[in-house]
């Protein structure tokens, strides 16, 4: 296996100089073109790091890769015709050419054909609590000058990273990693096929919000069955509710319920001498739910008082 460090950017943030960027979804899928140094090495079961050159996202296995064919804007130079522009945020003329040095407001424009690439990762994708900067990320690269947006990761240096995080954080990553140290074996999981449909109708019925804390980037929150998926193998799309990662955890475990008759929160004895989710015994949902979902929420509090 390889690993990757791969440079995730907003379209709706960042301002693109050589082309119009990706489409992507964080904690699910990231593409990438064949017009990208490297564009072709990628391969199911590598591994993946995802960083904004600010800080690490994420990290996970790709667990299958896809391929179509399409076509692509490119922006060049009108100058010398390269395209290592920088888009200047504050500076007018608005780009310069990297190569050249010159600075112009418009840049020229040329259509290509590409093939482009989308890996799925949800099954291990673990968001690390608290910060890791750009400094640490460039650090796993086998290359510390390298530039590229697909950066090939040093393994054994990024395992020193994982082994530095709690174990609880990244239990869903090596649930599914294949063997970093010393090449590689292979497992078996079970994937649960259908799962990234089954969040994006979650995120239609309640936004970006977390059930029990509220509003949350969608990059925290988990599509949680209010039920064992393992047993029946189907997404009720009112079987479900939006998560905050950590709480979904004590979900699964039993260890914060909800109260199907009066839709309070309660928090099992165990944890409840940990604040943060001490502060959310006996507080209601933060979303309206249906009758379905409190049914769903009956047979999971019953479980729990089991």
């Amino acid at each position: 296996m390889n690993g990757w460090l791969c440079v995730s950017a907003d379209k709706s943030e960042i301002a693109y100089a050589g082309n119009d960027g990706y489409d992507e979804e964080l904690g699910i899928y990231y593409s990438w073109d064949s017009s990208v140094n490297n564009a072709i090495r990628l391969s199911v079961g590598d591994l993946i790091v995802i960083w904004d050159k600010k800080q690490l996202l994420g990290f996970s296995i790709i667990d299958r890769i896809t391929k179509s064919s399409s076509s692509k804007k490119f922006f060049r130079c009108p100058r010398c015709g390269k395209s290592a522009l920088k888009a200047r945020k504050t500076k007018s003329p608005r780009y310069r050419c990297a190569d050249c040095g010159e600075t112009f407001e418009e840049r020229a424009q040329t259509v290509g054909d590409v093939d482009v690439y989308r890996a799925f990762y949800e099954s291990g994708w673990v968001q690390p609590e608290g910060y890791i900067g750009a400094a640490t990320c460039r650090s796993l690269t086998k290359s510390l000058n390298d530039q590229n947006s697909l950066r090939q990761i040093d393994l054994a240096k990024f395992e020193k990273l994982v082994g530095s995080l709690p174990r609880v954080v990244t239990n869903r990553y090596r649930r599914r990693q294949t063997k970093l140290e010393g090449g590689h074996h292979l497992r078996t999981v079970r994937t649960r096929i259908g799962q990234g449909r089954f969040r994006e109708r979650l995120i239609e019925l309640y936004g970006h919000n977390c059930a029990f804390t509220g509003k949350n980037n969608l990059a925290a929150l988990d599509a949680a069955h209010l039920y064992e998926y393992s047993r029946c193998g189907v997404h009720h799309e009112r079987g479900g509710l939006l998560l905050r990662r950590d709480i979904h955890g004590l979900f699964d475990k039993h260890l914060i319920s909800v109260n199907p008759q009066t839709l309070l929160i309660e928090v099992h004895e165990d944890i409840i001498g940990i604040a943060a989710y001490r502060d959310l015994n006996d507080k209601k949902l933060q979303v309206k739910i249906s009758a379905k979902t409190k049914a769903w929420l009956k047979d999971h509090w019953d479980q729990c008082k089991m």
